[in-house]
């Protein structure tokens, strides 16, 4: 009894001591378990299949969209409101220059839509040998240049000049400043069978004989009516300026099917094609 009335004064003098033991071993069994179930989950986990099979879907069948589409289709209706077609808009007329009045009913009675190409001409750069001067130390040959696409109508009269062989000369077409040089003479220096040149704004050589001049396409010029006002225009070329139906417009290009022209007030480009009489 004596022991343990000892005990009870000690557990009674420090309870304090004595609860945190408790808790202190409490706390070591909680870790214990703690370490232990762990051990026994990741012991589980090791039994799971890592790779898993998927099930083979059967795939889609394609839907058929025909019967929707086509009626889709039937359901369209293409309407065309434009020229010549009026439901909404009457029939314009428009006073032209020598008072007469004219329906505007397909859009080409008037403007530039109405323009008629009658010829395109082509436009060539052309080298000829007009004779051979043997007057001098040394063979000369007077070859004629002649630009028929220069804008400038000084510029496309025929223009001499005296070549000699391996001597750079220089010619203008178009306001561009070219040259060009001799460099072989065929045949007897004073009646030669050919002369063959080097010219900068042409790839390779060219070459030309008497009976046989040198000719190249450098461009186009058109002919062309106006009838809404009786007007003609012959032998134009790009960048001339002409009037239809009091406005202006400006020649910017010209081929062998069709003329384009830039009104002045928007720059509207307008295509003009050619199609010439069989």
């Amino acid at each position: 009894m004596e022991h343990l009335r000892k005990f009870g004064e000690i557990c009674k003098n420090h309870y304090e001591k004595v609860i945190l033991s408790l808790v202190l071993i409490a706390l070591a069994w909680a870790v214990v378990y703690l370490y232990l179930a762990g051990e026994q989950e990741a012991a589980k986990a090791g039994q799971i299949p890592t790779v898993w099979k998927r099930a083979q879907a059967k795939p889609f069948k394609p839907l058929d969209l025909k019967p929707t589409q086509k009626a889709e289709e039937n359901l369209k209706v293409h309407l065309d409101l434009g020229l010549p077609h009026h439901l909404f808009n009457p029939v314009e007329w428009r006073k032209l220059p020598d008072g007469r009045n004219t329906p505007i009913r397909l859009g080409t009675e008037v403007g530039v839509n109405s323009v008629k190409i009658e010829k395109i001409t082509p436009l060539y750069f052309i080298m000829s040998l007009d004779r051979v001067n043997m007057s001098g130390t040394r063979p000369g040959y007077e070859i004629g240049i002649t630009a028929e696409s220069a804008e400038k109508e000084n510029e496309r009269k025929r223009k001499g000049t005296l070549a000699y062989l391996d001597e750079r000369k220089a010619y203008v077409v178009g306001g561009s400043t070219n040259y060009y040089m001799l460099r072989e003479v065929k045949g007897p220096p004073e009646a030669p069978t050919e002369l063959v040149f080097e010219l900068t704004d042409v790839s390779g050589r060219i070459s030309l004989a008497k009976d046989k001049p040198y000719r190249r396409p450098d461009g186009f010029a058109a002919d062309f009516k106006y009838p809404a006002e009786n007007k003609t225009f012959t032998n134009q070329r790009v960048g001339a300026t002409v009037n239809f139906g009091g406005d202006d417009y400006k020649i910017v290009a010209i081929s062998q099917t069709e003329v384009v022209f830039s009104a002045r007030l928007n720059e509207k480009k307008h295509i003009v094609k050619y199609q010439p009489v069989p």
